[in-house]
Formats: C-alpha cells, structure tokens, sequence
C-alpha cells in the first residue's frame, strides 16, 4: 500500500505524479450563518480544486464548531475576551 493512501479511496496518477482525495478542516467559533458557510466551502472548494489541479467533488470540507466558552487564546477563554456574540455577522466590537 502506498503512504497516505487508505483503503478505498481513490487515486489517479498523473506524469507520475500520485493525488488524494484533499481534506480541509476549518475551525470556527460557533454562530455564522449556513450562508456563510455555503459560501467558505465554495470558495475553498475551488480553490484547492484550481491548485490542486483535482476535481471539485474530490474535495471534502469539515467545518468544526466550537462555543466561545471552549475556546481561548492568550490565556483567556473567548466568551470573557471578546463578549457574547462576537465574531457573528453584524456584531461590532466596543
């Protein structure tokens, strides 16, 4: 079996070149909209596909999820940094 080549998925050859099935992980905080998100794998999705020179539904993207109150950064849990609601569409930082 090749490296990095599970079971089951599929692989083509190309000037002796090998390519896989790209996987991309976004981590975000909890809260933005299905639109947005619609429009993060799209953009991702043909962008790795134009780089990576593979069909578009070879690209798989997983979007994590996580709360403000499970997320910190600079020793400080995001829900007490930032606020409730920060980071979602048409919140403001005061």
């Amino acid at each position: 079996m090749r490296r990095g080549v599970r079971p089951g998925h599929p692989v083509r050859t190309r000037a002796n070149r090998e390519f896989t099935m790209p996987v991309i992980t976004v981590r975000i905080g909890k809260g933005r909209p299905i639109e947005t998100k619609r429009a993060l794998v799209a953009a991702l999705t043909q962008a790795v596909a134009e780089t990576l020179d593979v069909s578009p539904d070879w690209v798989t993207v997983l979007i994590e999820e996580y709360d403000r109150e499970n997320w910190a950064t600079g020793g400080e849990l995001h829900a007490d940094k930032f606020g409730p609601g920060f980071g979602k569409t048409g919140t403001v930082e005061v």
